[in-house]
């Protein structure tokens, strides 16, 4: 096909590489560092709003997993659609020109 083409290929490279990216993220355990870092600081104004801190990173990775995750589909459904489209498109023209 001459002119515009989608590249299939990399819609599944970049949607593998988003859904790793959201699972490494999950993997990662915040609330364990700041555990250690408010045992490492005891009785200072910092330890009392760590566990605040810990929270908020935890929302923070739980919410971008979840977006990497979506963006990875997302990028599944565009290349399907890329797909049918192209068919729909050559199939319209099967038969012109003959």
């Amino acid at each position: 096909m001459d002119g515009y083409e989608a590249e299939f290929a990399a819609f599944d490279s970049a949607s593998a590489a988003a859904m790793s990216a959201g699972e490494q993220a999950g993997a990662v355990d915040l609330r364990a560092s700041m555990s250690q870092a408010k045992a490492g600081m005891p009785g200072s104004m910092s330890a009392n709003t760590i566990g605040m801190l810990a929270d908020s990173w935890a929302y923070q990775r739980v919410s971008w997993q979840q977006s990497a995750r979506g963006y990875a589909e997302g990028l599944g459904i565009s290349k399907r659609e890329y797909q049918n489209s192209d068919q729909a498109a050559a199939e319209s023209f099967s038969g012109y020109g003959r």
